[in-house]
């Protein structure tokens, strides 16, 4: 009986059903009209049917190969975001571009998910989706993270050095020890994000622009400095933080807060130590 079940494949199977109608039929045909009937008798006999019954073959197939494509791109979605958190840099790199082509990194597929440890230098993930992803102890060095999604995320001990982070949203991101150091962070939305022990030297966190008004009435030239900074608003820090050389976090709207104040707010997240090996 198990070699049978092995034997019968859905292709064998298939076969197999036809041979059976084909024989039926002909059969049917031999009993009725004897040997005297024409090829005119069986299209008229069939031809009410036929159409109906092609036309419900090709539905049928179309939904069992859309099935069949969604399965496939399901376990193939899957294995890229596992191949993401890899620590060969390479392999995870070849994985985010995937990802980002198919437009998974943007859809929320990537919500969520545990990328602890992973080696994401240099990743190309500008406008990706990673709410509330775990980032611990990830290399994002050098990565562009321009236009991310990355409110709640866990970025605790991450290395963010030379990233850019323009206009990227980090609002409650835990970033306690974070390698911000060179890092862009222009229009990048930071409000209740813990940045206690966080190294922000040398990070591009204001700018000054030249931007002339035309007047109307006056062929005068005016020029104005217009001034660029992230929101800070609300964000904790402590006397461990390393600020860039002449920047004022509390004119920015951080907040100074003790070790046992953030103790508070920090959010009950596993870390990597946490976990076990």
């Amino acid at each position: 009986m198990t070699r049978l079940k092995l034997y019968l494949t859905d292709h064998t199977a298939g076969i197999v059903l036809l041979l059976i109608g084909v024989l039926i039929g002909v059969g049917g045909y031999f009993y009725l009209y004897g040997t005297t009937w024409l090829p005119f008798q069986i299209i008229r006999d069939f031809y009410a049917n036929f159409s109906t019954e092609l036309i419900s073959i090709a539905l049928t197939v179309l939904i069992i190969d859309y099935l069949n494509r969604r399965r496939q791109d399901q376990q193939l979605k899957a294995q890229l975001i596992r191949e993401m958190g890899s620590g060969d840099n390479g392999f995870a790199l070849r994985a985010v571009a995937e990802l980002m082509a198919r437009g998974w990194a943007s859809d929320g597929s990537l919500r969520g998910i545990d990328l602890s440890r992973a080696n994401l230098a240099g990743a190309e993930l500008a406008q990706a989706d990673l709410t509330s992803v775990s980032l611990a102890r990830a290399n994002l060095a050098e990565a562009n993270l321009s236009g991310s999604q990355l409110s709640t995320a866990n970025l605790w001990g991450c290395d963010l050095s030379r990233a850019n982070l323009r206009a990227a949203d980090l609002a409650e991101a835990n970033l306690q020890e974070a390698d911000l150091s060179r890092a862009w962070l222009l229009g990048t939305n930071l409000p209740g994000s813990n940045l206690r022990k966080a190294n922000l030297a040398g990070a591009i966190l204001e700018q000054f622009s030249q931007v002339k008004l035309d007047q109307v009435k006056s062929p005068v030239e005016v020029t104005i400095r217009e001034r660029h900074r992230p929101n800070l608003q609300g964000a904790k820090y402590d006397h461990d933080t390393i600020w860039p050389e002449g920047f004022d976090p509390v004119e920015a709207g951080a907040v100074e807060s003790s070790e046992d104040e953030l103790a508070r707010y920090i959010p009950k997240m596993l870390l990597p130590d946490e976990k076990s090996e």
